[in-house]
């Protein structure tokens, strides 16, 4: 989605950009990011507001996986960088104010785009598999009675 949202943006400012050669990238990219969300789970990270209130626990998730997702991009970044210019002191990346505020953005829109996310699986592991799909895919005549 952000491949096509950045095709948006730029076509919107003028830019000619086509996402088609970027989306297997992308696509192959998601399944990696979200293995390591499933490995980190497993390792039961994002648990420290278990026993809380469902929000806390909810935005805490968002702001652990946030930021593991991007390490992992920062990361990803330098190994493509290191793949290119073949040595690490020229792959890492320069620390400018616009490279650090467009970081923060990123990880900022990440931990939004989580919520709903662990919204839903919280809701779900809370309220009980079942409930939690008639409650999404009944109609709302049928969950009344």
């Amino acid at each position: 989605m952000f491949q096509i949202h950045r095709a948006i943006v730029l076509c919107e400012h003028g830019t000619e950009y086509s996402y088609a050669p970027s989306l297997p990238f992308a696509l192959i990219n998601t399944w990696v990011l979200g293995k390591f969300i499933l490995v980190g789970e497993a390792l039961r990270m994002g648990e420290r507001w278990h026993n809380g209130p469902l929000f806390y626990s909810i935005l805490y998730k968002s702001a652990v996986f946030g930021a593991i997702l991007i390490v992992c991009r920062i990361l990803e970044e330098i190994l493509k960088r290191m793949w290119t210019a073949k040595s690490l002191a020229t792959a890492l990346p320069e620390l400018g104010i616009a490279s650090l505020v467009d970081e923060f953005s990123l990880a900022f829109i990440v931990f939004i785009v989580l919520i709903p996310f662990f919204a839903a699986r919280d809701s779900s592991h809370v309220l009980g598999k079942s409930e939690f799909e008639s409650l999404l895919l009944c109609r709302k005549a049928d969950a009344s009675a």
